[in-house]
């Protein structure tokens, strides 16, 4: 017995150790006011690199080389590589995600990034934030069992919290971010961004994605991002990979306006359809034709 009491403590302190959460979405809370979501860091970089790439051939668009290498000596790392993403602390193989939060004046929001090395990756925030974003003044402080690193600028009430939770570096800012910040280390997944229905839906409904951002019906980033009210949420899915859908959105609209869509776009399949002259909802009236002809005949679907 007395050989095996160290191994049993050993046991015990390995299970009381905090176990990773099992993604960026378990820590952050539903979308009340929206929510981006990212695919794994390094395909992210590879397709964004890509991108800049092939628009750099362009005339002019030498001037986005130039960008890329500024911001990387900004920095200190390259975010659009793999290698510049582990010299940071982050882990390229897993996705971040970020929700806004409610708030009076400016909205705040909460954003959860991998890590592989979190010393390093809080070596990397703690410069970037006092030397790049002039949030000199910093002081820690102890919320519930999470140690909360705040920054702030001199005469002002913004101010951006940081902390490592569960193997991901949680960054917040508005009025209180250590709260938000120590809040991650306490919710139950059930109540997390992970078990958000509808943001499961309009991700599957988008498939793989490298950037998702969805914004619930009547939420502020649906307001910032629309003129006017939209019907339903709104999701929209970015992606610069060869071979799948570049760029994809959804609506959910009501029964009658969906109706229209579905209707829509039976009738572009057909070889006499060129536009759907009812936009109601898809908003297609005046699109250009998929295929040439030398008499075009629009119809109403």
């Amino acid at each position: 017995m007395r050989r095996l009491f160290p191994v049993l403590l050993l046991l015990c302190a390995v299970c009381a150790r905090e176990r990773s959460a099992k993604s960026a979405e378990e820590l952050l809370p539903e979308p009340a006011q929206g929510a981006l979501v990212t695919a794994p860091l390094a395909g992210v970089a590879q397709d964004v690199a890509a991108l800049l790439q092939r628009v750099g051939q362009l005339p002019g668009g030498e001037q986005l080389g130039d960008s890329r290498r500024a911001m990387a000596s900004q920095l200190g790392f390259d975010p659009l590589s793999r290698d510049g993403q582990l010299s940071a602390g982050l882990d390229p193989d897993r996705a971040a995600a970020l929700v806004l939060l409610s708030a009076a004046g400016r909205p705040g929001w909460v954003a959860a990034l991998p890590l592989t090395k979190p010393d390093l990756f809080a070596q990397t925030v703690d410069r970037l934030l006092r030397e790049r974003a002039a949030f000199a003044v910093r002081h820690d402080e102890a919320r519930g069992r999470t140690r909360v690193a705040v920054y702030s600028r001199e005469g002002e009430t913004d101010r951006v919290a940081f902390a490592v939770v569960r193997g991901y570096g949680v960054l917040a800012r508005g009025p209180d971010p250590a709260a938000d910040v120590a809040a991650t280390a306490e919710r139950a997944p059930e109540q997390s961004l992970a078990h958000d229905a509808r943001l499961a839906s309009a991700r599957k409904q988008l498939g793989g994605q490298d950037l998702t951002v969805f914004a619930p019906a009547g939420s502020g980033l649906l307001q910032r991002m629309a003129a006017r009210p939209l019907p339903g949420d709104l999701a929209v899915g970015l992606t610069g990979t060869p071979g799948r859908k570049r760029n994809g959105s959804r609506r959910q609209c009501p029964a009658a306006a969906a109706r229209w869509c579905a209707s829509c776009r039976a009738t572009r399949r057909s070889s006499r359809a060129r536009a759907c002259t009812r936009p109601r909802c898809c908003g297609r009236r005046g699109a250009s034709p998929s295929w040439p002809r030398r008499s075009p005949r629009w119809e109403s679907p």
